[in-house]
């Protein structure tokens, strides 16, 4: 196991505050209503249980209804693919680039400064640019999967040094994120050796840890990744794809890692020890029904076009394409469709610089029915406490793609009309 930083110890809660909620007391009398959240030690696990969101309207954040920086279109600034941004100390912003294979850092006008990176397999150069991260301060980090390594560059784009990883065993894996010294998890990956069975199941997987200097430290959690019906194949079990399943999100913060397999609301925070927090927090499932997934059927059968499907449903997509180019291989049919059962709670989760956990909610069955069966994303999220205590619901701007949270902004990427990228800058109010 990696040596991670040590998670702050959490503070003392009385029970007046539990009973009233993480926002303080709603009332001089609270031993008539019920807790709104609770904690509590399981075999040295805390649970930390909410029934409600603690904000009143006057107290809830907000974001800004216009961006205060958007980048784009200017000199320097025509994005191709943005997969990953950061926002430095000095408030100058860098965008990594799948598509010029390149990081760029803006100035806090927006203004061009640096430029580095670029196309080629020598030090600091890329083959494919997956990932951006900002580690140890201001250093920045960017994932070259293409040559199974990263590349560390200081904040004003002078190279650092190369990091090879993962070794085989865990290769193809993307990386989930780093933490703040540099130890960087990946994953899901599947075991060697694994046997799915026939119906419908629970892919497992692996998430591993490795140290800064790229060394596989070992397994971090082994955790469902979504499910799947299994599909006998000339005597190969494939994992067929099932629609709306829920699938294991995952997210960094400074001290671990956030999982939460999405068919319940609860997220798992692993550190230094392993598992040491469990959020949750109430929600009603939805069932996929028969509507839905005619709905479904029909809107596959038209034609998919890009601006239909979000990141998230990308995911599931693609995985369905490789299957069918599989078994096509093999002179197999593709699988028939297969559905779960209920929608999933969320769809992603992003860590704030502060520490809050933020976490998107999946579109409801109102909203896939009255549009695109594969926009599952909502910008409705729901925002933890470094606790685990349900603050309440943020609203993000339509049409953003969320890339980073800070303590009072936030960073995405928005698509026009022409397909053209920008990164936008918002403010985030807190009363």
């Amino acid at each position: 196991m990696a040596c991670f930083p040590a998670r702050p110890a959490a503070r003392l809660m009385i029970s007046a505050a539990l009973l009233a909620g993480c926002g303080g007391e709603r009332g001089a009398d609270t031993t008539t209503e019920p807790a709104a959240f609770t904690v509590r030690d399981s075999g040295g696990v805390r649970v930390a249980m909410s029934t409600d969101s603690s904000w009143t309207v006057e107290r809830a954040w907000t974001v800004a209804a216009r961006p205060s920086l958007e980048i784009g279109r200017g000199a320097g600034a025509e994005f191709g693919r943005v997969v990953g941004t950061v926002r430095l100390g000095d408030g100058r912003i860098a965008v990594a680039d799948a598509q010029t294979l390149d990081i760029r850092v803006f100035g806090a006008d927006g203004g061009l400064l640096e430029r580095f990176g670029g196309r080629g397999a020598g030090p600091g150069e890329f083959r494919r640019l997956d990932n951006l991260a900002l580690i140890r301060g201001d250093s920045l980090v960017g994932r070259n999967d293409g040559l199974f390594r990263h590349e560390i560059y200081a904040a004003d784009g002078s190279y650092g040094r190369t990091v090879t990883a993962p070794p085989a065993g865990v290769l193809f894996a993307p990386v989930v994120g780093w933490l703040e010294d540099g130890t960087f998890v990946v994953g899901p990956t599947h075991p060697r050796g694994a046997l799915l069975e026939p119906g419908r199941q629970e892919l497992l997987a692996e998430w591993h840890v490795f140290d800064a200097a790229g060394t596989d430290s070992g397994v971090l959690a082994s955790l469902p990744e979504r499910l799947v019906d299994g599909r006998d194949v000339g005597g190969l079990v494939i994992p067929a794809v099932v629609s709306y399943s829920p699938w294991t999100k995952a997210a960094t913060d400074a001290t671990g890692v956030w999982f939460g397999f999405a068919s319940t609301y609860e997220l798992r925070h692993f550190g230094a020890g392993g598992l040491d927090l469990i959020v949750r927090r109430s929600w009603q499932a939805e069932a996929v029904t028969p509507e839905l997934r005619e709905h479904y059927r029909a809107w596959l059968d038209r034609g998919v076009r890009r601006s239909d499907v979000d990141e998230v449903f990308g995911l599931e997509l693609v995985t369905r394409l490789r299957q069918a180019a599989m078994l096509e291989a093999r002179g197999a049919a593709p699988p028939p469709l297969a559905f779960a059962d209920s929608l999933p709670a969320f769809v992603r989760a992003i860590v704030a610089r502060d520490g809050h956990l933020w976490v998107e909610a999946h579109a409801t069955l109102d909203e896939l029915l009255g549009g695109s069966p594969g926009d599952v994303a909502t910008r409705r999220w729901s925002v933890f406490d470094p606790e685990g205590c349900w603050l309440g619901t943020v609203r993000t701007p339509a049409g953003l793609r969320v890339t980073e949270i800070g303590g009072d902004y936030l960073l995405g990427v928005a698509v026009d009309s022409l397909d053209v990228e920008s990164v936008r800058l918002y403010a985030i109010v807190k009363p």
